[in-house]
């Protein structure tokens, strides 16, 4: 079982959708070029992913034969394989409607769609499986997804391009690099993003959403003749997780440590950030919270710079970060800035890199300076990790985790940019955020509460995110720790596979992972889950809902790099071991 991904031009967004489907659990997917995929993939185990402006030649040999083809704006002869006629192309954001079960986050909500979109003539719906459509223009819809059979395969055509899409709603517009706001001096993250996006994406992971449909679409075609395997994504097999943080600002030891132990009476911990010329921190106690298992790293503060030129801003973040290595002698694998002051594009990923950080907390859910209005997706359209990518489909080693609350911006009870909201009011919004994670998005949700407002204004909206956690059975994870996982879990790939129709058997090896869970489908051409063996070692499954459907969920051991799994599947029912 094998997903096969040639290069596509100009943009090369091959790296970019192994990354997204890796996230998404589906953890053997190959870069190669299209020769060498059409030699090596099996018809009838394998897809083959053809990015925007790849090659096609050989494709309908492939289809022909049985294979599974996702097409993403092909060129017209893989369009005239499908039959689609493409009328246009246009570069405006659409909304892209599904009418068949895809996606089951979206809810029956068209998800924003950014361009460019090639607008094809409408054809039967049943090979349809979603329309683009522009709002308010009744007479725009056109096909989103085509999904139909040739000969004796099955092809799936973008009528979007997921790749830059995701980017564009992720990581805002390249052209909006250093953009201010009215009044502003600070460039931040959120002004690379379009200024005035739909209401509606404030409350959806919509990059994510595109990505789960995507990755839904390739299981969906594996699953046409064996079970498919993924890895899920929240530790411990959960449904969703809190991630937790605080910015020091200058605040006291003493507010740090109430935070700090309150996140403990929750089994959480907490990821501070610190400013390293105003922090009162020490290397002692730095060494204590480490022991009770919090993390501390680096909040450097630009504002100074203000102004300035980009290079001089970021000559500033590379100092503050080597200031904090040179007073505590400590490692750095998180950050956030202080302001979230953001300069160029892509240019603080790549220092970051340069200097070895991994995952970046600084994309935050705000329209400050533009609207009142809250959402926690608003601007930033994620919350699943994914590595920065840059305009030619490269990926920077920094992972961007977007940030959905800030108690500054949600609870403050007198700045013009708060939305002021009382703690009985956040916490039923908290409720709302938490549902929708646990039971359509599996969602990281991650926060940060500064300690000096903790024990100000905000410890009510605190605790009840803490509370809202345990309720739902979401761990409470520092950014580091989470940071950890994901790279850990990113370098696991499957390999080995086969599949009899009742037996399959696969290996897969990575770096050691904590709390990393396996998925399976409860039942295979018609037969129940019977056993499940681990390295010849029996093991117990549990059966969960997870997007909707039941899923079989194992845990992995945390300790080895290496395991083969061995799943039966027979006659009857299957009978869940708790």
């Amino acid at each position: 079982m094998h997903i096969f991904i040639p290069p596509g031009s100009p943009m090369d967004g091959s790296a970019y959708l192994a990354e997204i489907l890796h996230a998404f659990g589906l953890c053997f997917a190959e870069r190669v070029s299209l020769r060498d995929a059409l030699k090596a993939a099996n018809p009838h185990t394998d897809v083959i992913l053809l990015p925007r402006g790849s090659e096609t030649a050989g494709i309908e040999s492939f289809l022909q034969a049985g294979g599974s083809v996702v097409a993403i704006q092909p060129d017209a002869s893989v369009e005239r394989l499908a039959a689609l006629s493409r009328k246009k192309q246009d570069e405006n954001p659409c909304r892209l409607r599904f009418v068949k079960p895809i996606c089951y986050g979206a809810r029956g909500e068209p998800l924003w769609t950014l361009g460019p979109i090639h607008v094809y003539e409408n054809k039967p719906a049943s090979e349809v499986a979603a329309y683009l459509f522009k709002p308010g223009d009744f007479n725009s819809e056109s096909i989103g997804l085509w999904d139909g059979a040739v000969g004796l395969g099955q092809l799936v055509v973008y009528a979007y391009d997921p790749v830059l899409c995701m980017a564009r709603l992720r990581q805002g517009f390249p052209s909006r690099a250093n953009h201010l706001a009215p009044g502003e001096a600070i460039p931040r993250s959120f002004y690379l993003h379009e200024p005035h996006p739909p209401p509606d994406t404030a409350w959806r992971p919509t990059a994510d959403l595109h990505a789960a449909a995507l990755g839904g679409i390739i299981q969906r075609l594996l699953g046409r003749h064996a079970p498919v395997p993924s890895l899920w994504h929240i530790p411990e097999g959960r449904a969703a997780i809190l991630i937790f943080s605080g910015d020091e600002d200058g605040g006291t030891q003493n507010a740090n440590d109430q935070e700090m132990r309150d996140l403990e009476s929750f089994d959480g911990a907490l990821s501070l950030y610190v400013i390293p010329g105003i922090t009162s921190i020490t290397r002692q106690l730095i060494e204590e919270y480490t022991r009770r298992g919090h993390t501390i790293s680096v909040h450097p503060n630009l504002t100074s710079t203000a102004g300035k030129p980009p290079a001089e801003q970021l000559a500033k973040a590379e100092q503050e970060v080597r200031a904090f290595h040179e007073k505590f002698a400590w490692p750095v694998r998180t950050i956030r800035n202080h302001s979230v002051m953001w300069p160029g594009y892509l240019d603080l990923p790549e220092l970051w890199e340069r200097l070895g950080i991994g995952m970046d907390a600084n994309c935050l859910a705000a329209l400050y300076a533009q609207s009142p209005d809250y959402g926690p997706y608003v601007n930033v359209d994620a919350a699943v990790p994914l590595r920065f990518v840059r305009e030619d489909g490269s990926l920077i080693d920094v992972y961007q985790q977007p940030t959905h609350a800030s108690d500054d911006v949600t609870s403050h009870p007198t700045l013009s940019y708060s939305q002021k909201y009382s703690p009985e009011q956040f916490d039923w919004i908290a409720q709302r955020i938490f549902d929708d994670a646990v039971r359509f998005f599996h969602a990281p949700i991650c926060v940060v509460v500064h300690p000096c407002n903790y024990v100000s204004f905000s410890g009510g909206q605190g605790r009840a995110l803490m509370a809202r956690a345990r309720e739902l059975d979401m761990p409470i994870w520092s950014v580091d720790r989470w940071h950890d996982f994901w790279r850990a879990r990113a370098s696991w790939r499957m390999s080995g596979y086969t599949s009899d129709g009742t037996r399959l058997r696969f290996v897969l090896k990575g770096s050691p992972c904590e709390s990393l869970s396996l998925t399976l489908p409860p039942t295979a051409d018609g037969h129940a889950l019977r056993s499940v063996t681990i390295n010849g070692s029996p093991v117990q499954v549990e059966t969960q809902q997870r997007y909707g459907q039941p899923t079989i969920q194992l845990p992995l051991p945390h300790s080895t790099s290496e395991v083969e799994v061995v799943v039966q599947y027979g006659q009857g029912v299957h009978k869940e071991i708790a």
